[in-house]
């Protein structure tokens, strides 16, 4: 073990000023070391440390000991979520400045159009065609635009419109970059030199997946990356890298360039055929093409597109003649314009050329479709060779953590996901660690899984669950979340519990928040602000929200989160699998079912003195095989079989006079 590792997490003295709460965790200290090994041995790490660990000083430390020896390592760390990596920023590396008694430069960085572009922005405002409704909302932007240390459009006070936002933040098709007026006083532009002089980076899942793909370009260059919350990673990356043509935003390219003329009648032509011959007959608003888009409006629709950009070419050739002399920013601006526009018509062409061709090996083609867009996209099914070849064999170790990547401390699935498989067996190269919770969890929650309830497939289920769900928040007096699979079963849950148990729950002063009638932030908000509040909600409150204490007694996992049968990745998934000869419900649907629901669980025990129950209504844990392996993936817990005795443990488990900590 590394001895200055093991002294800076073994001596409570040096903690006791500026960490009071600070304990000693084996796993904690193992979990630094492993990491620590890793990086000098430009290694892969895969590391799943339960709920309390600490894994975020266990990562920053031993990463920062090492970069601190070689002076221009610099440490990239992702996260999923805002919430962790403010929490990195502002809480864990002042503890560590405070520890080491150094300061340790780091940043936040975020994608480009988190910031506004003064260009933009003041273009806009000076606009002939300013929409009037935004005349009042600019006053007050322009005025905290001025005043703003960074220009990150979030840190508004205010809610802005979709459309205003767009206007405003930097695009990087349109970014002049250094012969912008603005580039000396570009808050994007700026921020970035803070970059280069950070030891950490802090980034999110999507930017890094966007720096990949952009060769290494966004972000300084950096030899160790961190990948926390990484069980949510491949699939960000994968997502990250969907192309879409979206008829919504071509309409609104249209207009802007005044294209109406040769492009808005074959574009509408286009789009009724779609709707007319292959959409009429679906039932799902998202559903996978199996074979080309045999439309003859499409052929038109190209050659049109091909008329549409030959104007903007010679529109390009007007400016470069008519502005030869003129300032050469003032040119580039309507010349960047042009290019750009181009371009986006080229990238139509080649995605319809996609189109045309049809799927090939590891490339699902799918429509989504709605009220207001249609979209046409194209995805990869397996992009862990992509993971691999541009990401992790440029760089010089990395490590891969989180609270949920293992099936019963196995790693394959994940392993597979972010293409280390040939590797499996190098554990020089790649190695695994599963560090477990120091939670109690025997002692600290009730497992409860009722046998009685019908399999999900019968009508009668969620009749029998609104009776088990009503039942577990009368027993814990509300602070209960329940999570649901589809938005369909949580609004006829919602219905059906308000309709028969109204009045007893609005006697107990007991509020349900729906995430359907209230949207994901304000029913949480709620929620948060109410003594004895519930929250129904899908599968955002899986993970990235922290309810410690009283706040949250009871966790309602209202069936096993299987994915949606019907999505074109995973039937390209499940077919991918079988032609390589595996079982797919064994290698991909269970091990991902299963990471999901650790996540839902995982929302109930957060701090050492937590308790609660966790609830599972769905009984195929008991009635098909794959039953077993989830109960052996799940952790060591109080099972309980029925609600009599769930009553009885639950009064026994808050009888003790220990004062919860929220």
């Amino acid at each position: 073990m590394n001895p200055i590792i093991k002294i800076l997490f073994e001596d409570e003295n040096l903690w006791k000023e500026i960490y009071p709460n600070y304990k000693i965790r084996a796993g904690q200290i193992k979990l630094a070391d492993e990491i620590y090994k890793t990086i000098k041995n430009q290694a892969f790490l895969i590391a799943e440390a339960g709920t309390g660990t600490g894994k975020t000083l266990a990562y920053l430390l031993p990463s920062l000991l090492y970069a601190l020896e070689e002076k221009d390592y610099k440490i990239l760390i992702s996260t999923e979520t805002k919430a962790l990596q403010n929490q990195i920023l502002s809480k864990d590396i002042p503890l560590l400045e405070k520890l080491l008694k150094i300061k340790i430069p780091a940043e936040i960085c975020l994608g480009s159009n988190n910031y506004v572009c003064k260009r933009r922005l003041y273009n806009f405002a000076n606009s002939q065609e300013l929409p009037p409704q935004y005349i009042s909302i600019l006053e007050k932007f322009l005025k905290w635009e001025k005043e703003s240390s960074n220009g990150i459009i979030y840190n508004y006070p205010n809610e802005l419109p979709k459309d205003f936002i767009n206007e405003v933040v930097r695009n990087p098709n349109l970014c002049l970059a250094n012969n912008c007026p603005n580039f000396e006083k570009s808050f994007y532009f700026l921020e970035k030199e803070k970059w280069k002089k950070a030891k950490i980076l802090i980034v999110n899942h999507h930017l890094l997946s966007a720096h990949i793909e952009s060769n290494f370009s966004l972000l300084p260059k950096f030899q160790i990356a961190i990948i926390d919350e990484a069980h949510s990673f491949p699939s960000i990356y994968r997502d990250s890298n969907v192309q879409n043509l979206s008829f919504r935003e071509l309409n609104h390219f249209i207009k802007k360039f005044k294209l109406e003329e040769i492009l808005l009648d074959s574009l509408k032509q286009f789009q009724e055929d779609i709707q007319n011959q292959i959409i009429k007959d679906q039932k799902e608003d998202k559903f996978r093409l199996e074979k080309s888009l045999e439309i003859n409006s499409l052929y038109q629709f190209i050659n049109t597109i091909e008329k549409a950009k030959q104007k903007l070419e010679d529109q390009l050739k007007q400016e470069q003649d008519l502005f030869s002399n003129a300032d050469f920013s003032e040119k580039s601006e309507k010349e960047v314009e042009l290019i750009n526009a181009i371009e986006t018509l080229n990238q139509v062409i080649n995605l319809l050329d996609i189109f045309y061709e049809g799927p090939i090996y590891n490339r699902v083609h799918f429509i989504e479709y709605n009220t207001v867009d249609l979209k046409l996209c194209v995805s990869y099914v397996d992009v862990g060779e992509f993971i691999y070849e541009k990401f992790l064999k440029k760089i010089d170790s990395c490590i891969f953590t989180s609270a949920t990547l293992a099936i019963n401390s196995n790693f394959d699935f994940f392993i597979n996901k972010i293409g280390l498989i040939k590797f499996k067996d190098n554990q020089e190269y790649l190695k695994t660690l599963v560090v477990p919770s120091p939670f109690n969890y025997k002692e600290q929650a009730l497992l409860y899984i009722p046998k009685h309830l019908e399999d999900p497939s019968d009508l009668e289920f969620l009749n029998q669950s609104i009776k088990e769900i009503y039942q577990l928040i009368d027993l814990v007096n509300g602070n209960t979340l329940v999570i649901f699979t589809s938005k369909s079963n949580l609004n006829y849950v919602y219905k059906q519990i308000i309709t028969n148990y109204g009045e007893e729950l609005n006697h107990k002063k007991i509020q349900i928040y729906s995430q359907e009638v209230l949207g994901a932030q304000q029913s949480l908000q709620r929620y948060l602000n109410d003594e004895r509040g519930v929250l129904f909600g899908l599968e955002s409150f899986r993970q990235g929200i922290d309810l410690a204490g009283d706040k949250l007694k009871c966790v309602i996992l209202v069936k096993l989160p299987f994915s949606v049968p019907t999505d074109p990745v995973q039937q390209a998934q499940i077919e991918l699998e079988k032609e390589k000869e595996r079982n797919p419900f064994l290698t991909i649907q269970i091990p991902e079912m299963i990471i999901k629901l650790k996540q839902g669980m995982g929302r109930l025990i957060r701090t050492e003195t937590d308790k609660g129950i966790i609830a599972i209504l769905d009984p195929r844990i008991y009635t098909k095989k794959y039953g077993e392996l989830i109960l052996k993936s799940l952790g060591e817990y109080k099972l309980i079989k029925t609600y009599a005795e769930l009553k009885k443990s639950y009064n026994h488990l808050y009888s003790t006079k220990e004062k919860i900590i929220t």
